[in-house]
């Protein structure tokens, strides 16, 4: 009896160590959750590959706007923006914020907003769903959506052998307890035993990680669904209730994970021999398999639920940064109004405001004087607005848009592409998509810039009056002042951006002005870095002379 004590005590023992060590690392994610309420995240490790496999790997939705593509998230510096936005808990709804970032949808998702106001409101229920969400931020959480996106695993041929190999396991070890020399016949029983459990771990291990996942996501969901103001907006899912078979199944697989502690290394040895003697997780493996593949529908609910959750903070957070932000308001009109507007990456970023009525935006500027940023900054805010609902100015009014992007061009050498050409096949793009019943946003920086100046003015010119036609909306930067005035009776608003040079400095104050650029800067830059005089003098006479610039 005395032993039998000994181990109850030892239990408990360490079941309190564990409690309160728990109760510690609670205590001070409380503390951290509290501080970072509203701040970009600090330490964080931003891996793409495996924050991208949903919006990888999900088949497009019918209802869908617009997905960005690969040359709109390189242009807006989308990765950058991603960062910055991201203020999630879980890695499911890391993957599911990038996954809304990247997918516009047109209708306005209520129980999202309305669950951000009261995250913004109740400081007390929001932390109790971050510290549930918390249990849900191990990297594993990554391999989730594996369980409705991937296409069935079939069962492998072996599996006859397997039910076999433990029926008869199960025979001899009966038999062994009348006939104890019985013992040799279980040994290489064991050992094929033990190459068919570690050979599926190997196959199976990323699909292990995401049904422990699955297991913890759907129990924390359970919690989270306790609380009355989810409620109200969720009210009880069905998707639950057809989940609740399949967690018990799971919940097998969560051994490894419960006796990872050293103190519990004991009791996991003759619970992992068990497994292998009867080829337990083997069998059970794909039985869950067949059982997740079923309700995969009933899966991607749950992921959903989570991931929409996790957005809703987003949003809240971002609007309780203390920068200036506003709820845009849409219009089917061609309009682009916003007020006060900056760039959210840049911290000391100055806020400018435009006013398109039924007309595009013709821009330029010296070198480094904003432009650029000026209309990244508006496609930022596009983007915000119809999938968060949120824009970084004071106002911002537009009809729900379709943003294409020609701002950063590249040639590839793989393709034997030149920079041109991947010029024209991207904004062929635009011009197919003038066709379409949707408003655009069409975003380009100085076009054809890869051809000599008669052409690029001349082809620009053409392409720039074609898109500006219907509901569509044109941005454009450009320092050719011949496209300025051949547009600027075209429909288009003409603005630019100024610098001052004073004491041998370049003085920017990156504030848009309507009318045209009035000064260039090129040669005076030259000037300015001590280029030798030969060369700027020889510059200026040719300007002067030879082009007739004044």
């Amino acid at each position: 009896m005395n032993w039998v004590l000994f181990v109850v005590l030892g239990f408990c023992i360490f079941y309190l160590l564990e409690r309160r060590k728990y109760l510690k690392k609670l205590l001070e994610y409380k503390k951290v959750i509290r501080m970072s309420w509203g701040k970009v995240k600090e330490f964080e490790r931003f891996d793409f590959g495996k924050i991208g496999r949903y919006h990888k790997n999900i088949l497009p939705e019918e209802n869908v706007f617009q997905i960005l593509s690969d040359q709109i998230c390189k242009d807006l510096d989308f990765e950058e923006l991603f960062k910055y936005i991201d203020r999630t808990h879980s890695k499911i709804g890391q993957q599911y914020l990038y996954y809304r970032l990247r997918t516009i949808k047109k209708e306005k998702a209520i129980s999202q907003e309305n669950l951000a106001k009261h995250f913004q409101s109740d400081n007390v229920f929001r932390e109790q769903i971050q510290l549930l969400l918390n249990r849900l931020s191990n990297v594993e959480g990554y391999y989730f959506e594996t369980l409705f996106n991937d296409k069935n695993i079939q069962k492998p041929n072996s599996i006859k052998w397997v039910y076999a190999l433990s029926i008869l396991s199960l025979v001899i070890t009966i038999v062994i307890f009348i006939y104890p020399i019985a013992l040799v016949l279980l040994i290489p029983i064991l050992l094929t035993n033990l190459f068919f459990h570690y050979r599926n771990k190997v196959f199976i291990y990323e699909h292990f990680k995401a049904i422990v996942e699955f297991s913890k996501t759907y129990n924390v969901a359970k919690k989270i669904l306790k609380n009355n103001k989810i409620r109200e907006l969720y009210g009880e899912p069905e998707f639950m209730k057809h989940l609740a078979k399949i967690e018990r199944k799971a919940s097998f697989f969560k051994i490894n994970k419960r006796f990872e502690n050293e103190w519990l290394l004991l009791i996991w040895i003759p619970i992992e021999y068990l497994k292998i003697s009867f080829n337990l997780e083997y069998i059970a493996f794909y039985s869950l398999i067949r059982s997740f593949f079923n309700c995969r529908n009933d899966v991607q609910k749950l992921y959903v639920f989570i991931g929409e959750i996790e957005v809703s903070l987003t949003i809240a957070s971002l609007r309780s940064e203390g920068r200036e932000n506003c709820i845009p308001k849409f219009y089917d009109e061609k309009t682009l109004v916003v007020e006060n507007m900056y760039h959210p990456l840049l911290k000391k970023c100055v806020s400018n405001s435009i006013n398109l009525l039924n007309e595009s935006l013709l821009l330029t500027g010296t070198n480094m004087s904003g432009k650029t940023t000026f209309i990244r900054t508006i496609g930022v805010n596009s983007i915000l607005a119809q999938t968060l609902g949120i824009c970084y100015a004071s106002s911002y009014i537009a009809p729900f848009l379709r943003i294409h992007s020609s701002i950063r061009i590249a040639d590839d050498l793989l393709e034997d592409t030149s920079y041109y050409l991947k010029e024209v096949l991207v904004l062929k793009e635009f011009v197919e998509s003038v066709n379409e019943s949707v408003p655009c946003l069409f975003i380009l920086d100085e076009i054809f810039k890869g051809t000599n100046s008669q052409e690029r003015v001349s082809a620009g010119y053409a392409i720039l009056d074609y898109l500006n036609q219907s509901k569509h909306i044109v941005l454009v930067a450009t320092h050719d002042l011949e496209l300025v005035n051949l547009l600027e009776c075209r429909n288009y608003a003409v603005y630019h951006f100024q610098e001052q040079i004073m004491s041998k400095e370049l003085n920017f104050d990156f504030k848009i002005k309507k009318g045209k650029m009035t000064k260039q800067n090129a040669i005076e830059i030259l000037e300015l870095y001590n280029y030798p005089k030969k060369i700027t003098d020889t510059a200026y006479l040719l300007k002067y002379n030879v082009f007739k610039i004044k």
